[in-house]
């Protein structure tokens, strides 16, 4: 656990998403006792300077109602979210009132397995090249095709990464980002990064890190959980 407020993120986390895969409200189901995005706060406020919770416009009582019952001790913001990712990530930033020095993880609330210590390497390498993202190797074969399926390219897979959060970025960089207006069709914040010119290195990890979108990834959050 980190003792020194400097070596901390200020983190992010985005409570968002349709849940229309899950098949109802992801982020407020029951895990071993607590809402899913409790755990995905309670895990990771211990690697936090300060802590801003995006949450869907018009559920801010909800969240904060939950935060209150099962981490009353839990200091953090709530902000209310915009019409995709990019806006709500934006908003989550502008509240987050970032300063020069300080690096900010931005988090998807349905993680709720990432641990303290992958967001302390992702920090460390944030910090020496501008931006840091997990990175899971890519096992399976990868195809590109056309909009009928046709499969067009054969893609290799040394190099190849799937990517989750917290992704992580020195403060000066990722509000520079956000104030760009070129970034609203982009999918993650690496991407936003980058669209700025921005350097975001893969930091290998191996940790378990499901995000909860469907209900197979339920059964292995609550055995991850669990232990």
């Amino acid at each position: 656990m980190m003792e020194n407020a400097d070596e901390k993120a200020v983190l992010i986390v985005v409570a968002g998403g349709s849940g229309k895969r899950f098949g109802g409200d992801k982020l407020m189901v029951n895990v071993c006792g607590k809402p899913v995005f409790v755990h995905t706060l309670e895990r990771l406020s211990s690697a936090a300077k300060r802590l801003v919770l995006v949450v869907p416009a018009g559920r801010e009582k909800e969240f904060e109602g939950a935060v209150g019952k099962f981490l009353p001790k839990l200091s953090l913001k709530i902000v209310s979210g915009g019409a995709n990712r990019t806006a709500s990530v934006g908003k989550g930033v502008a509240a987050a009132e970032l300063r020069p020095g300080e690096v900010s993880a931005v988090h998807d609330a349905a993680r709720p397995l990432a641990t303290p210590e992958l967001l302390q390497k992702l920090c460390r390498k944030a910090r020496e090249v501008g931006g840091a993202v997990p990175g899971f190797p890519q096992a399976d074969a990868q195809k590109r095709t056309d909009e009928n399926g046709l499969i067009l390219d054969d893609l290799p897979r040394k190099n190849v990464w799937n990517v989750g959060t917290p992704q992580v970025f020195q403060a000066e960089l990722l509000l520079r980002a956000y104030a760009s207006p070129e970034v609203a069709d982009c999918l993650d914040d690496a991407e936003v990064v980058r669209r700025i010119g921005g350097q975001v290195a893969v930091v290998p990890s191996s940790e378990p890190n499901t995000k909860l979108t469907t209900p197979a990834d339920l059964e292995k959050i609550e055995k991850q959980l669990s232990r």
